[in-house]
């Protein structure tokens, strides 16, 4: 009985790392999408985007960098205050509600099910 359990627990691991490959996948290929696109001509993004650049050209990153719309630095420091500012207020929030579930026994429940549908919510 012991040799089934075991082998039972190693097909539901197969599984397991079966789903955990099959989503690293599906999460990289839009980065692999993007990174392979930057060094092709438009027309050959627009006939086959998932092909390899022969040969790669580095036109569009040239162009986007020499362009007088774009200010990387402004983008970069646009980037880093809504970094800083919203995790500094996702700390202090959740610090907060940390603090009074901690703290008081009064509708802790209540609010442990508040705080994970609002999570469920704003992951959709």
């Amino acid at each position: 009985m012991k040799y089934l359990k075991n082998r039972s627990s190693r097909f539901g691991n197969h599984i397991l790392k079966l789903i955990l490959i099959l989503l690293a996948v599906i999460f990289a290929l839009p980065l692999y999408i993007t990174v392979i696109n930057i060094f092709k001509p438009t027309k050959m993004i627009s006939a086959s985007p998932m092909s390899l650049p022969i040969p790669p050209i580095l036109d569009n990153i040239k162009s986007v960098l020499q362009s007088p719309n774009v200010n990387i630095g402004q983008m970069y420091f646009n980037s880093i205050c809504i970094t800083v500012f919203g995790v500094g207020i996702c700390i202090l929030i959740s610090s907060m509600a940390a603090y009074y579930i901690v703290r008081t026994k009064k509708n802790r429940e209540a609010l442990y099910i508040f705080i994970f549908y609002l999570g469920l919510w704003f992951h959709m």
